[in-house]
């Protein structure tokens, strides 16, 4: 009729109107089918981006217990500082590791820079250990690497320890209690300093709030457990809730 042909032939099968309708309906469909092929692009690298995640926090280990329970032996056993009695200890070849013990002794003669620079002594490169040895000061807030070791407050000396193992490059730090003698602003510098780019670690601490913020997996020892410890992978607040059920 006169008013179908003005509307397009709508209602006339095969007239330009259905076809544009069609014609749409593919559109959409195509669209629908780009749209999640791009979520299920997202959803697979945030799949592998929280499997990278799960295996570097792996290694960011809290190692609790009552006092005397063996923990700063168990670190100086891992760091080779000590022997065990018995058993055996395992390491993966040319594993580098960096241990920061709870009262670090230096060369009082020394100035920071030089402490780094004898720790650095393994690099042979000389352009590549003052590099490594200029970044580690400022990654540690040590500004002036002519200053004396002597005079460094309780904190200072702990970051430059701190520091001393970092500038190795180690594949895993050993850390027993290394926020002692650290104020407030101390501590909120080493949970950045540890969350950002940082090595594998094992610490000790009975700073909850520190393990919490850092670590993803905590091992307490007690011989109350049947293997003698309990183990827990998330944070500390998920080990205090399954050691109590």
């Amino acid at each position: 009729s006169h008013l179908e042909r003005q509307q397009g032939g709508i209602g006339t099968r095969g007239g330009p109107g259905e076809a544009q309708i069609e014609l749409d309906r593919r559109m959409i469909e195509d669209r629908i089918k780009s749209v999640k092929a791009r979520l299920e692009r997202v959803k697979k690298q945030r799949r592998t981006q929280r499997r990278a995640r799960e295996r570097n926090e792996t290694f960011r280990v809290s190692l609790v217990g009552y006092t005397n329970a063996g923990k700063s032996t168990l670190l100086k056993i891992l760091a080779e500082a000590e022997t065990t009695d018995r058993g055996s200890v395992t390491r993966r070849r040319g594993l580098r590791l960096g241990y920061v013990p709870q009262a670090p002794v230096f060369d009082d003669s020394y100035t920071v820079e030089q402490v780094l620079e004898a720790a650095a002594s393994n690099e042979h490169d000389p352009a590549e250990r003052a590099r490594r040895v200029a970044v580690t000061l400022g990654r540690t807030g040590f500004y002036d690497p002519y200053e004396p070791v002597g005079p460094l407050s309780g904190g200072w000396r702990k970051r430059l320890a701190i520091a001393r193992e970092l500038v190795t490059a180690p594949d895993l730090l050993l850390l027993d209690e290394p926020t002692n003698h650290l104020d407030l602003e101390g501590i909120l510098w080493l949970e950045q300093l540890l969350g950002q780019n940082a090595p594998a670690f094992v610490v000790i601490s009975h700073d909850r709030y520190f393990l919490e913020n850092l670590t993803t997996r905590t091992i307490e020892l007690d011989r109350r457990h049947a293997a003698g410890l309990f183990e827990c992978n998330g944070k500390f607040s998920d080990f205090l809730e399954q050691r109590d059920l």
